[in-house]
């Protein structure tokens, strides 16, 4: 994966975790963090695309937040190979 594919996926993910979070699902960042036991700064990292979110923080945030993992990861790749 290319440095831009890199930052392309982090803010990616970033992206769609501030969507489901805000849009769909309502709830705050803080009480999103609370739920997964997560940092809430470090969330906000994740949501800014500034880093990617370890694997297990990753599954708890999908759960909490109702995201099919394989479809949101298929998605991801797919993003990465359109850039090339």
């Amino acid at each position: 994966m290319s440095k831009k594919e890199y930052e392309q996926a982090k803010k990616y993910i970033g992206n769609v975790i501030y969507k489901y979070r805000r849009v769909k699902k309502n709830i705050s960042q803080e009480e999103l963090a609370a739920r997964t036991d997560t940092d809430a700064n470090n969330l906000g990292r994740i949501e800014r695309g500034e880093q990617f979110p370890e694997f297990l923080t990753f599954e708890k945030i999908c759960y909490e937040l109702g995201i099919k993992q394989e479809v949101y990861l298929s998605e991801l790749i797919e993003l990465t190979k359109e850039e090339k």
